[in-house]
């Protein structure tokens, strides 16, 4: 009979050193966000007019769904520097 938890265990610590590497310090003053690319690009938000208020009525739209219980859209405004949700 084979031992698969014991396997599993064993095939997870592969390549974990016996002793982890100190902590980093965590930094307040800088940002740690990532990098998200754009999903419309400056000049496909020109080229289909895009204006805020646009994205209205998504998060509805999803709601009406069968089966869907739960929707949310998060929006950068890059010039107000905040994710909406």
């Amino acid at each position: 009979m084979i031992d698969t938890q014991n396997t599993f265990e064993n095939e997870i610590l592969v390549g974990i050193p016996e002793v982890l590497p100190v902590k980093k310090e965590y930094d307040k003053n800088v940002n740690h966000a990532p990098k998200r690319k754009n999903i419309l690009t400056s000049e496909e938000k020109k080229r289909f007019d895009f204006q805020k208020g646009d994205t209205e009525g998504v998060v509805n739209y999803a709601l009406s769904l069968k089966g869907i219980i739960f929707a949310a859209i998060f929006i950068e405004d890059s010039d107000q520097e905040i994710i909406k949700i």
